[in-house]
């Protein structure tokens, strides 16, 4: 989610989008089904908070051997509803992050995970980490094990808030980034 929230105040910056504006204003193919009267707007910074009221999880198409895209996440979220109005409740939310990565690649015209490797891992000398799932980062992850046995691999749909594979190494090189250390 960092690294998502990092390139989303990037575009900010830059002035590509502005935070307290509606996210039908960058993502005009959303919609959600609203119960409530009187309701703030959806805003790229309600989402980067996880106050959006949008709901926290998404099974359907979230893990599988062809996983959801973004742009599909987003047009097919107009069949559900807000869990609460927006900007009132804190939930933690990988949905709300999977629009701000659709955001991102809508604004960089580019895949999320593409996006990612030039504006960060790159530039921070983070060699060993990746966003999307290859065999080479399969074959450097732990195995997960449930019950003695090996858990299969799959695919993850909610890589801007979940998907980073990385070392530590790298992770400290980004958090000597974040924290302005030599």
């Amino acid at each position: 989610k960092l690294f998502t929230a990092g390139e989303v105040l990037k575009l900010a910056s830059e002035g590509r989008v502005k935070l307290d504006e509606p996210i039908q204003k960058v993502l005009p193919e959303f919609s959600v089904h609203n119960r409530f009267e009187n309701t703030k707007a959806i805003t790229l910074r309600s989402l980067l908070a996880n106050h959006s009221g949008l709901p926290a999880f998404l099974i359907k198409g979230a893990m599988a051997d062809q996983t959801q895209s973004l742009s599909s996440f987003v047009s097919d979220f107009k069949d559900d509803y807000l869990t609460a109005p927006p900007q009132t409740l804190y939930k933690y939310s990988y949905v709300d992050y999977d629009f701000l990565g659709r955001v991102v690649e809508v604004k960089r015209k580019a895949n999320f995970a593409q996006t990612m490797k030039k504006d960060w891992l790159k530039p921070l000398g983070m060699d060993s980490s990746t966003f999307t799932r290859t065999p080479e980062a399969k074959a450097r992850m732990a195995k997960g094990y449930l019950r003695g046995q090996e858990t299969p691999w799959f695919n993850l749909r909610d890589v801007p808030a979940t998907g980073l594979v990385s070392s530590a190494n790298d992770m400290a090189k980004f958090l000597s980034f974040i924290l302005g250390a030599p």
